[in-house]
Formats: C-alpha cells, structure tokens, sequence
C-alpha cells in the first residue's frame, strides 16, 4: 500500500490466459513458445492422470500462458478430447515442444 501511495509500484507486465480449446489453438500456442527465450511448464495431475499441461513464457513484454486440458469431468470417461486422433496430435505437438531447444523450468 505504502509504493501504490507514494507511486512507486512495481512494474507488472501484461498477462494473457488461454485454454486451448481445440487442436489449432495448441498448434499456434507451441509454435508460439518454441520462439521463446525460457518456457515454464507446469503439470497437473488427478489420482495418477494428467489432467492439464500449461506453459508461460515472455513474448514482447508480455506474459502469455497457455493450457491444455486432458480431462473434462463432465463428459463420460473424462476424456477432455474428444476424438483420438484430436488427442494424439495434441500430445504429438507437446512432446515436439518438449524436445525443441528451448530453456525450460518445470514445476511441481
């Protein structure tokens, strides 16, 4: 409270949240990131499954994070994509992000 009174806060950058909703939108979000200069990747997990994977990383001046969900409560089998060729291209495109040659920092 004492810096936001005296108008010395700290510089925040802009932040942008998306939730890969379909297999086009994980497509540009990896080519994205491959382009970055450090990836943070987290990942969760329920009762042993991945239930999302998402990546932050800084992209003129901005923080842009990226999810990419596995399980969906709400549909039968929890299975987040809904057909198996949709699914295994979206693992296919995470794990080339994986493997490119950008410096990551994993959590968890």
């Amino acid at each position: 409270m004492v810096r936001y009174a005296k108008g010395k806060q700290k510089y925040e950058p802009a932040y942008n949240f998306t939730v890969c909703r379909d297999t086009s939108s994980v497509r540009l979000a990896c080519s994205l990131a491959r382009d970055a200069a450090l990836l943070a990747i987290d990942t969760e997990t329920k009762a042993g499954f991945i239930s999302c994977i998402s990546f932050t990383f800084d992209r003129n001046g901005g923080l842009f994070t990226y999810c990419v969900p596995f399980f969906d409560p709400f549909v039968d089998g929890g299975c987040y994509w809904a057909s198996e060729n949709d699914e295994i291209l979206v693992r296919q495109q995470l794990a080339a992000l994986m493997a490119a040659p950008v410096y990551k920092v994993f959590q968890n």
